[in-house]
């Protein structure tokens, strides 16, 4: 019995390191590599969550765009009206149709509603990276 448990720590022990080296840790340094200058923080949003034609709560999120190259992070400020218009947009489609104060946010289809949406302002927008969301009752 103790030779088999020596046999499986071995095994462990060449494998496990193999395996975070060849596929998590290179996830993770691309995430940890972000630059900063890419980074564009927008103003928490609120949507109104109507369910049946009556207001259930709100969805409220907090999003940071993210850029290809630090100059179209500087080409955002001025655009930011019309990202904010297109996020909310976004925010009131996804809180109408899959938002629940009930159950947890649905993040991956939160963004991917928001990020197609907001590419078509601003082509240079590589994603929206969701922060915080959270469903609320009013």
């Amino acid at each position: 019995m103790n030779s088999r448990n020596l046999q499986i720590a071995a095994v462990l022990a060449v494998t496990l390191p193999v395996s975070l080296g060849t596929g998590a840790m290179p996830a993770l340094a691309a995430e940890a590599e972000r630059d900063p200058a890419t980074l564009v923080p927008v103003e928490e949003i609120e949507a109104p969550i109507i369910d049946s034609g009556r207001l259930d709560g709100v969805l409220k999120i907090k999003v940071t765009l993210q850029t290809r190259t630090p100059d179209g992070a500087e080409e955002l400020a001025d655009m930011m009206p019309e990202l904010r218009a297109a996020l909310l947009a976004g925010t009131m489609e996804f809180a109408r149709l899959r938002a629940s104060p009930y159950t947890p946010v649905d993040v991956a289809g939160l963004r991917a509603i928001l990020t197609p949406a907001v590419r078509k302002i601003a082509p240079q927008v590589d994603t929206v990276l969701v922060l915080k969301a959270g469903a609320f009752t009013s």
